[in-house]
C-alpha cells in the first residue's frame, strides 16, 4: 500500500479534457486586419538578400531572403551511381521541406513530408531541369535539398530561386537562372497582388464572387522562356489576360 501511494503522488495527473489553442492569425477578422497592415503597394517586390557558398560540405549553396521569409538551399553532384540504368542525361531530384517551426499561422509541421511538401518538390523539377544542361552528365543524379527556415509567403517561388542559383554555385552547366515570382488575387475586389505574403496567400485561396487564388512563375530572363506556371485557388480566365 505504501509503495502505491509513493507512486500515485509522483504521477502526473493529466487534464479530463483539452482546449486547442487559438493563434491570433485564425481569430474572426484577424486576416483583414493583416491584409491592412501591408507595408507595400500591391506591385512591388518585398526586399530581398541572397547569398551563395554558405554550407561548405555541399557541391553548391544557397541563402534566400525575402523579408521574413528565410530559405537555404544545398546541392549535392552530380554523382554517378553504379547500379543505375544507363542514362543519356542527368537526374534532378529536388527535396522541399518547411522547418517545423518555420510558420507561425498553421499548424507545427511533422518532420515527415506532407502532401504540399510533395507537391512543391515536384513543381521544383518541372521549373528548374528545362534550364540545366543535363545532358553533360550521363548516368548521373543531382541532389537538391531546400529547407524554409521561415515562411510568410512565397515558399515555392522563393525555393526555385534560391535553388537555381545552388545549382549555378555548384558549377552545374545551365541554359540560364531561373527567376520565380507569384502574383495573387484578391478575391474581396479582384485586384491582382504582386508578392504576396502567407497571410495574403491564406485569404485569397479561399476564393470568392471574383474567384481568389495564388500563381507561381518560373522564368528564364536570358532566354525569355517561361519554365513552370502554378496555380492555387480560382482565377478567372480574363485575369490571366492582364
Amino acid at each position: 500500500m505504501a509503495a502505491r501511494r509513493v507512486e500515485e503522488r509522483y504521477r502526473s495527473n493529466a487534464p479530463v479534457t483539452t482546449v486547442r489553442p487559438l493563434h491570433h492569425s485564425f481569430l474572426p477578422g484577424s486576416q483583414a486586419t493583416n491584409l491592412a497592415k501591408r507595408d507595400r503597394k500591391r506591385n512591388e517586390f518585398r526586399q530581398f538578400f541572397m547569398k551563395t557558398g554558405i554550407i561548405g560540405q555541399a557541391s553548391g549553396s544557397a541563402y534566400l531572403e525575402m523579408a521574413n521569409t528565410k530559405i537555404i538551399c544545398g546541392i549535392y553532384g552530380p554523382r554517378q551511381i553504379p547500379k543505375m540504368e544507363f542514362s543519356e542525361k542527368a537526374k534532378l531530384q529536388c527535396d522541399f521541406k518547411f522547418a517545423t517551426f518555420a510558420e507561425s499561422r498553421r499548424e507545427r509541421r511533422k518532420y515527415t513530408a506532407d502532401k504540399e511538401e510533395k507537391e512543391f518538390s515536384m513543381l521544383m523539377v518541372q521549373a528548374l531541369e528545362s534550364s540545366l544542361i543535363l545532358e553533360k552528365y550521363p548516368k548521373s543524379v543531382i541532389d537538391c535539398y531546400v529547407i524554409v527556415l521561415e515562411n510568410d509567403g512565397g515558399a515555392l517561388n522563393g525555393a526555385i530561386t534560391c535553388a537555381s542559383m545552388a545549382l549555378a554555385n555548384a558549377g552545374i552547366e545551365m541554359y540560364d537562372l531561373v527567376a520565380a515570382a507569384s502574383i495573387g488575387l484578391n478575391p474581396l475586389n479582384g485586384e491582382i497582388l504582386l508578392d504576396p505574403t502567407e497571410a495574403e496567400e491564406i485569404e485569397y485561396k479561399k476564393g470568392g464572387k471574383k474567384g481568389g487564388g495564388v500563381v507561381t512563375i518560373g522564368f528564364m530572363p536570358g532566354m525569355n522562356e517561361i519554365t513552370q506556371i502554378w496555380q492555387s485557388g480560382q482565377i478567372p480566365q480574363e485575369k490571366w489576360l492582364l
